[in-house]
């Protein structure tokens, strides 16, 4: 099947166009390659034709270059602040700046009187606040109404200064320049005599299409259409909507040369529903492993662009060869989290530490950035673990610096800056100061145009250093420049697999193509539009509407299936995010309406089955001989609890030696920081009562001491951070010991003799088993005599399960009875240090109102030595299990119901 292009210089050929004058007009670059592979697989002898694309003739006639970017958003804002100096603020200029430029072009390329369009919107505005008069005029003036039509009074005035001052200097956003190659068409024509060929194109603005026709109708050129009489003769399908109505032109209706039946030629079409974004790139990494022997006329097109990423990381070791025009956006690549993070910190600076302290979680994520070279890595690591082990909130720029002497050209990020501009400098020392620690070639290149882009920036911003009065300012001109940055594109375009967005596939065909995310609102978008203009406003002024950008996309849909033999279109079904996991309608088309047979194939997710194999881990023998060793050294009760409730978090912990890093900053504190503080605090309060029989006025005197005591250890956790919710978490913290000193109160007030014995207290015992030695370790939180009797007593500011043991049932490593096993632990071991000695056991839950809750076993509250030894020797049980080779530590999962 021949391709356009073919096509093309069929058509020129045989009607002898002389090609040494004349000029092929593109909606894009990327076909120049193809036109000139195709004159040379001709033998064409004689002289080619020039090439350009639309933008560069518009530029050409209208004498105007196209400014863009940054330098525009500068030169509007100038214009802006002339015409309207009261209400000059750049940070809110850049919030809508970009919408407004984008409705200037569309007013310039598409409106018969630009300014008619301005006054009709304030016009429109004026008649919705018709018959508010009971309002005076300086009530008026204040009312959200009379903002939003004044907003289209002060754009219209900045649009006239904008254009004077772009055309003073030569200079002109798209729009305009469009608009004043209008104005030039017939100069432009009576001195050029060059012949223009139009090809391959859908849309055109309004005065586009006029200055076509002028050309056309002055014997200086011609336009091509491709297109097919599947969406050209169907009345209602999008894809022809602007080509039936270029058919309908005089001047374009001899363009359609490509009118053969190519759509309904036999295809193999298939669609392939994926559960997530990344996976498409996985499955098109498959689907390619079929086509690689025909690899040099296959495409790979991404409608959503921000899938190259997982797209590259899918193609597999075989697909050696690829060419990709569209770029590597630069905000994508990994060395560009450095950046973000720096930027973070100099806004949170701003916002959370009154333009003097660091954030410090800001801190850590950039000295933990992976990209970050060693050499910083060491120099933070001092200064991490000295924020993490005082529990440092905010961090003075000077202290960070000090910290990071060592490493100036970094530790100069971390300055106060007054004027946010001077980052932008520091920056580009750094990133060049990177260059010398480059990790690969493609993060040198990456860093290469970092560079750049802060050289650029920089030179920029210099110039109004007033504009940029905060780093939020400051950041949002950097992002604008970051998203139009790419590194190089790689490859050779007429050989191996092409990867391209749906623009770049403009006059170009393929026999196999595969596209990603063709999801309804990415493949079309939809009712997805920026712009200050109402879609009515719009269609009534002839400006482009979504229903329009609907028909261009419908267009490079189906002119791409046209010629394709082998297509699979892959999209996603999550319904999480961008195309809420709709297909879109484009396909559904094709299912109901086309000739073809469809086939659709489901990818569950890799990612389930990963999962479901993390659940389950079996024991090994390196996993016995790790569990000996703990045993041998000493085990907890805690690892027991933990091994009844989350037994992969055991083996992990216990087993794999992962542990989690116990040094973390706090803001708020957690629940094991409360407990941690409560229990703190209660011994402190109670040691100077070891060895006393205590009376009411003993619990009175160290009732005053709460608060105070609690201030003080509360500061020493969490740093200056008593606000807000942790000023209610010590609320909680101060109720809890309140509750402890009331309850033996309380005791003593019943006629009870109460001696507290000890506090914290650290105890271990060997436990008998056959096979194995095992210590067994612990601290019991307190030891009192209650009536001479000893009772162990364990502090809880978490959930407490039931406490009694039944006749029924009285197996003790039951999930849901670990505080049952853990009284009798901590019983087991101090049985060891008085022998014989009949206890009684008791949590103190914090929680409730009547914190005492006994240990009960078959409803006594006293027990005997040989009582707990006998329950505890079910823990023969737990440990044959832990040293079965053959055992599955698997995780357990809880039924919630809704």
């Amino acid at each position: 099947m021949k391709s356009f292009i073919e096509e093309t210089l069929d058509h020129l050929m045989k009607n002898s166009c002389d090609f040494s004058s004349t000029r092929f007009v593109l909606p894009g670059k990327r076909p120049i390659v193809f036109f000139k592979k195709e004159f040379q697989t001709r033998n064409f002898k004689g002289v080619l034709p020039s090439f350009c694309t639309i933008e560069e003739l518009m530029e050409e006639i209208s004498g105007l270059n196209m400014l863009g970017g940054l330098d525009l958003c500068f030169a509007f804002f100038e214009a802006y602040a002339k015409a309207n100096p009261t209400k000059a603020n750049f940070e809110d200029f850049l919030k809508w700046q970009s919408i407004a430029l984008k409705d200037f072009d569309d007013i310039d390329a598409n409106a018969k009187d630009p300014l008619d369009i301005f006054d009709y919107l304030s016009d429109i505005h004026q008649i919705e606040r018709w018959g508010e008069n009971s309002q005076s005029l300086e009530e008026q003036q204040k009312t959200l109404m009379y903002n939003q039509l004044n907003f289209w009074r002060e754009l219209k005035s900045a649009y006239l200064v904008l254009n004077q001052d772009l055309s003073d200097k030569n200079l002109g956003y798209k729009g305009a320049v469009i608009r004043q190659a209008h104005k030039n068409i017939n100069d432009f024509l009576k001195q050029n005599q060059t012949q223009f060929v139009f090809i391959g194109f859908n849309a055109f603005t309004v005065l586009e299409e006029k200055m076509i026709v002028q050309i056309i109708k002055n014997n200086s050129g011609e336009i091509l259409f491709d297109s097919d009489p599947y969406y050209l003769d169907q009345d209602l399908q999008e894809a022809g909507f602007f080509l039936r109505k270029h058919k309908e032109n005089p001047y374009f209706s001899k363009g359609f040369i490509s009118e053969s039946a190519k759509f309904i030629q036999e295809k193999n079409i298939g669609f392939v529903e994926v559960p997530n974004n990344v996976s498409q790139g996985k499955v098109a990494g498959v689907l390619l492993e079929d086509l690689t022997f025909q690899k040099e006329n296959t495409a790979l097109v991404l409608a959503d662009e921000l899938l190259l990423e997982p797209v590259l990381g899918g193609l597999t070791p075989e697909i050696d060869t690829i060419n990709l025009t569209m770029g590597i956006p630069l905000g994508k690549q990994g060395i560009s989290t450095l950046f973000q993070q720096v930027f973070d910190l100099h806004k949170n600076r701003e916002k959370l530490g009154k333009n003097k302290a660091f954030y410090y979680k800001n801190i850590l994520s950039l000295g933990k950035n992976l990209h970050l070279p060693t050499s910083y890595q060491n120099a933070m690591g001092g200064m991490i673990s000295a924020i993490e082990k005082n529990n440092l909130l905010f961090l003075d720029g000077p202290w960070v610096q000090e910290k990071l002497q060592e490493t100036p050209d970094f530790a100069a990020l971390f300055s106060v800056f007054e004027k946010p501009s001077s980052l932008i400098e520091v920056l580009k020392k750094w990133s060049e100061s990177l260059l010398e620690t480059a990790k690969s070639e493609l993060e040198k290149n990456a860093l290469i145009l970092f560079c750049e882009l802060f050289e650029s920036l920089h030179k920029k911003i210099i110039q109004h250093p007033d504009w940029i009065g905060s780093f939020k300012v400051l950041y949002l001109l950097y992002q604008g420049e970051l998203s139009s940055q790419t590194l190089n594109s790689i490859g050779n375009p007429l050989s191996g697999l092409q990867i391209l967005g749906i623009l770049e596939t403009r006059l170009l065909s393929f026999d196999n193509l595969i596209m990603t995310s063709v999801n309804e609102g990415v493949l079309p978008l939809g009712k997805k539009e920026n712009t200050f203009i109402p879609f009515d406003v719009r269609k009534e002024k002839g400006l482009n509407t979504f229903v329009d950008n609907d028909a261009i996309y419908g267009y490079h849909f189906y002119r791409l299936v046209q010629r394709a033999k082998n297509i699979y279109f892959i999209y996603n079904t999550d319904t999480q995010g961008l195309g809420s996991g709709e297909k879109s309608r484009f396909l559904s088309q094709l299912e109901i309406e086309s000739p073809h047979k469809i086939v659709t194939k489901i990818v569950q997710s890799s990612l389930l089955t990963t999962l479901e194999s993390q659940k389950k881990i079996a024991q090994t023998k390196g996993g016995v001989l790790a569990l000996k060793q703990y045993m041998e050294k000493g085990i907890s009760a805690s690892a027991i609890a933990s091994f009844l409730g989350y037994p992969l978090d055991f083996y992990k912990r216990y087993v794999l030696g992962i542990k989690q890093d116990d040094l973390s900053v706090e803001e708020n504190l957690s629940s094991q920081s409360i407990g941690t503080l409560t229990h703190l605090c209660l011994e402190e309060l109670y040691t100077p009562l070891i060895g006393k029989t205590l009376v009411g006025s003993d619990l009175l005197k160290i009732e005053k001491e709460i608060e105070p005591m609690l201030e003080k250890h509360f500061i020493n956790m969490v740093g200056t951070n008593t606000k807000g919710e942790n000023h209610l978490q010590k609320m909680v913290v101060l109720s809890y010991l309140k509750k402890v000193v009331k309850q033996d109160l309380l005791t003593l007030q019943k006629g009870n003799e109460l001696c507290i014995e000890k506090l914290e207290v650290s105890v271990s015992r060997e436990f008998e088993h056959p096979n194995y030695t095992i210590n067994l370790t612990g601290k019991i939180d307190r030891i009192d005599r209650l009536n001479g009797m000893y009772r162990l007593v364990d502090f809880k500011t978490g959930k407490v399960d039931s406490l009694e043991i039944t006749k029924e049932e009285q197996n003790i490593f039951d999930n849901n009875k670990k505080g049952i096993f853990q009284l009798l632990f901590y019983g087991y071991l101090w049985a060891a240090e008085k022998p014989g000695q009949i206890i009684s056991m008791s949590m103190f839950d914090l929680t409730k109102n009547q914190i005492e809750r006994p240990l009960l076993i078959l409803g006594e509250k006293e027990f005997s030595p040989k009582t707990i030894e006998n329950l505890m020797q079910q823990l023969h049980t737990i440990i044959d299990q832990w040293m079965d080779p053959s055992h599955v530590f698997e995780e357990k999962i809880e039924e919630k119901f809704y």
